[in-house]
């Protein structure tokens, strides 16, 4: 898989109040966000006079050349601060181009702190900002990421897979990895722009996870900001099982795309460690309401994909210990059960695969184990019907302690990804 490295990709900068230094940059990633960046600029703006008048803020519009109006909305909009927007040509309209030119630019502005946040968002409060560069002002965190009010059932890809992935990898727990709101230092700063392997496909959500995972392999010191209500760039009803897959899919090419590049750093992680916490407010039971789901449905779906994908499981995942795909076609809906150390070493045994595929198989095999995160995720709406939103917490939490035991076995082995010798 191909890898970049930073570098400006600018066609136009417009900077109509000739800033040329900054001590803090409010940044923004947009592409076709005319809808949603005028209230980011003013939720930005309230308050920041008043609580940090001594630093030199400026805001940073890092623009992925957008067909509507979003520079234009973003520069009629009122502000008592300087603002600049830098636009990616068309050629390099895909996230990474546009955070290459956010950091370069802050970095050539001499910038101590700088908060990231995507423009999509529909959702924001005033506190939000300075809950996530408070810490980084006080000199406690190089890294800050976002602690938001969610129901632990409805970021399924993110508290099944991403979530306890990511802990049992690298040996830290954060509890909402793949949001585009970051805040650090110049140190963070240093670390970004110093990596040479970034990924360079758009939309499969690589660039959050290696955000994360460069604060944590970095030695950086991180904390999590609770920024109470939950943050959301779409309508909790588009929650639905399509929508899911689709979540899957780009967390799971993001995912082992992180897995492989990093692989020398988890090689040697035996225990994950909690993360430090700021702020308070944090309401699991407040926002969103639990999405419900029928389970006859998933388990349908299971079905429908297996037999799509019938050739990728009697192919390339036959190596696979067990008979994992009889087992998924044939068991009942009411025994069906994907445990979370079983599901932990089929995702091993998966990146084993996908590192040997080529880059247009890989996508193919994404979409061909799709329904073992299915059964996986029907496995936990199982245990969790009916149950409050702090026990269904604890679950996400028992799973993750699960496949870190996984990973102990699976290293056991031998330290190397290679075929798990059982499932």
């Amino acid at each position: 898989m191909a890898s970049l490295s930073p570098e400006s990709h600018i066609l136009k900068e417009e900077n109509p109040d000739s800033v040329t230094e900054a001590d803090l940059v409010i940044g923004f990633l947009a592409k076709d966000n005319a809808s949603t960046i005028n209230s980011l600029v003013v939720k930005g703006s309230e308050g920041q006079e008043t609580d940090y008048p001594g630093l030199k803020t400026v805001f940073i519009l890092s623009d992925c050349h957008s067909a509507d109006k979003t520079v234009e909305t973003y520069f009629r909009t009122k502000s008592p601060l300087p603002k600049m927007a830098v636009v990616c040509p068309p050629e390099f309209d895909a996230e990474i181009y546009g955070f290459f030119n956010l950091l370069l630019t802050a970095q050539r502005l001499g910038a101590k702190t700088v908060i990231i946040e995507s423009a999509d968002t529909m959702t924001v409060k005033r506190t939000w900002i300075k809950r996530l560069i408070q810490p980084i002002i006080d000199g406690i965190a190089d890294f800050t990421t976002p602690l938001y009010s969610r129901n632990a059932i409805d970021a399924p890809v993110t508290n099944l897979m991403v979530y306890p992935m990511i802990r049992l990898l690298f040996g830290r727990r954060l509890r909402q990895p793949i949001l585009t709101d970051w805040a650090f230092n110049d140190r963070g700063l240093k670390t970004l722009l110093g990596y040479k392997k970034w990924p360079d496909f758009p939309g499969l959500l690589a660039l959050e996870l290696t955000v994360k995972v460069l604060a944590v392999t970095g030695g950086h010191r991180i904390c999590q900001s609770i920024m109470t209500e939950g943050r959301y760039g779409m309508s909790n009803k588009e929650m639905d099982t399509p929508h899911i897959m689709l979540m899957f899919r780009q967390l799971a090419s993001g995912l082992f795309d992180v897995m492989l590049k990093f692989k020398d750093n988890w090689l040697s992680v035996s225990r994950s460690r909690p993360t430090s916490v700021t702020g308070t407010d944090l309401k699991p039971d407040l926002f969103p309401s639990r999405y419900q789901v029928s389970l006859e449905e998933l388990y349908g779906k299971i079905h429908l994909l297996l037999a799509e994908y019938e050739s990728e499981w009697t192919g390339l995942l036959r190596p696979l210990p067990g008979d994992f795909y009889n087992y998924l076609k044939t068991a009942p809906l009411d025994t069906l059960e994907v445990s979370s150390q079983k599901w932990g070493l089929f995702l091993f045994h998966c990146a084993y695969i996908y590192e040997q595929l080529s880059e247009k198989d890989q996508q193919t095999f994404i979409e061909a184990i799709t329904p073992a995160f299915l059964a996986r995720f029907l496995t936990f709406q199982k245990e969790t019907i009916g149950l409050p939103s702090g026990q269904i917490e604890a679950k996400v939490e028992d799973g993750a302690e699960q496949m870190e035991k996984m990973k102990k076995q699976y290293l056991s082995q031998g330290l190397s990804l290679s075929p798990p010798a059982n499932l």
